[in-house]
């Protein structure tokens, strides 16, 4: 079922070298700042003997943790994050659609619209979106969620259409001709036959949008307000006010509740799909070892633990058995 697939290319003796790159890279752009933001936001003044136990302190944290706004910032976070990148991925996954399936005249044009969001800086993409809310009748907006969230849908336009094109690509139109063959209708097969066989791409590129859109502050910053303040925001606001120290507390506190927020939601994005893959592979292999097998669920035939995997009848039902890609 799939129009091609991708491989793996041996390195060779450059592996090793390879792999130390990555090891070098990872430790220096990832390790390391996150390492100095934890000393920082322990330490009672930057600048003090980072070597001395008696520069550091816990009062950082309580302070910061004390603080209404913080509870705020971070509802407000996990409330904007989630909604932008839900939203977001599945406007991504029409689009991407749109520009690898349909005869579309404009769909090129479409697909090159996409990319303008990475065409300028997210400072300058905040302002104009800025300036667009400000001068329509949108204006009633300004400084809500809303806001924020049509900001990060837009910013992460590229990417999510990429990310959804690159998977769509993959699969082969025969899928799509063998359900308009059974009279599936458009909605039907989207649902059933492309959502399933993209699945992997999809989570992958909610969760990566997600700790974007929970991290990102320079898409945001014209446009909170003392309502919808997030942790970047939260951040810029105590930096500006010289507690470098409790910055560095939100920042922690940010990519912390960022990666957890995005542990969670994975585990339970491919959890559901799991456990119907589990199901479909000893129903398989029960059948090859010659055994009876029935389907009993509780709901209509294919609602429920059967759809998706191999308990239907007909294989271009089945998207593993029609694409042994994914398995």
């Amino acid at each position: 079922g799939r129009g091609y697939s991708a491989r793996p290319m041996p390195l060779g003796r450059w592996g090793g070298v390879a792999f130390a790159f990555v090891v070098v890279f990872f430790l220096v752009t990832v390790v390391l700042p996150r390492v100095m933001l934890v000393q920082v936001s322990f330490i009672r003044f930057i600048g003090l003997d980072i070597f001395d136990p008696a520069s550091y302190t816990t009062d950082n944290w309580r302070r910061m943790l004390t603080l209404r706004v913080n509870r705020l910032a971070l509802t407000n976070s996990l409330v904007m994050s989630t909604v932008a990148t839900t939203v977001g991925m599945i406007i991504y996954s029409l689009v991407s659609y749109v520009v690898t399936r349909s005869r579309y005249p404009g769909r090129r044009l479409l697909d090159l619209a996409g990319w303008v969001a990475w065409a300028v800086p997210s400072l300058v993409l905040g302002l104009g979106v800025l300036w667009a809310v400000l001068l329509s009748p949108l204006a009633m907006l300004y400084g809500t969620l809303t806001v924020l969230i049509l900001a990060h849908i837009v910013r992460g336009f590229p990417f999510g259409t990429q990310i959804m094109g690159s998977s769509m690509i993959q699969i082969s139109r025969e899928l799509e001709e063998a359900a308009r063959i059974h009279k599936a209708s458009w909605p039907s097969t989207f649902r059933r036959i492309w959502l399933p066989l993209v699945k992997n791409g999809f989570v992958a590129g909610w969760v990566i949008q997600f700790t974007v859109s929970f991290s990102d502050l320079a898409t945001v910053a014209f446009l909170y307000g003392h309502k919808s303040t997030v942790l970047p925001t939260l951040f810029l606001s105590q930096w500006s006010n010289g507690r470098l120290e409790e910055a560095a507390v939100a920042a922690v506190r940010e990519g912390w509740a960022a990666v957890e927020q995005a542990e969670i939601l994975d585990g339970t994005l491919n959890a559901a799909y799991d456990d119907a893959a589990t199901f479909g592979y000893s129903k398989l292999a029960l059948l090859e070892a010659g055994r009876s097998v029935r389907v009993i669920d509780a709901g209509p035939a294919g609602g429920g633990a059967s759809h998706g995997n191999c308990g239907t009848i007909r294989p271009s039902h089945a998207p593993p058995l029609a694409a042994p890609g994914v398995v």
